[in-house]
């Protein structure tokens, strides 16, 4: 589901003529904005793990925790708004949070929803 409501994203994005390029990540504060970055930053850790000792499970739960901050981050912060530098922001965490998801599901062989 999460794969599907950053599509939704997206596309309110692209109907409103934002696009993330330029997009200062240094606006990136809040806890559920840093939270995502963090766990963003651990898939090419995940990827050699799980290639290293062959724990293909470990997808299963790292695509299940980052789905979870990314509807905790959704729930309490609004990517498209009237801040376009915020919004540009986080249209751009919201990108690499989508990116991310694919690959995982992808790895696991699961298509990721472009809408439920």
């Amino acid at each position: 589901y999460a794969h599907a409501r950053i599509a939704s994203i997206f596309r309110t994005a692209a109907e409103r003529g934002l696009r993330s390029e330029g997009a200062d990540v240094a606006l990136l504060t809040d806890d559920a904005e840093l939270d995502l970055v963090r766990l963003l930053l651990r898939f090419p850790e995940l990827v050699e793990e799980v290639r290293d000792k062959h724990n293909v499970h470990l997808f299963t739960g790292y695509g299940l925790e980052l789905a979870g901050a990314f509807h905790g981050f959704y729930k309490g912060n609004r990517v498209v708004g009237d801040d376009e530098a915020r919004s540009k922001a986080r249209l751009r965490l919201v990108e690499a949070v989508a990116l991310t998801l694919r690959q995982t599901l992808g790895l696991l062989g699961v298509s990721a929803p472009e809408s439920m």
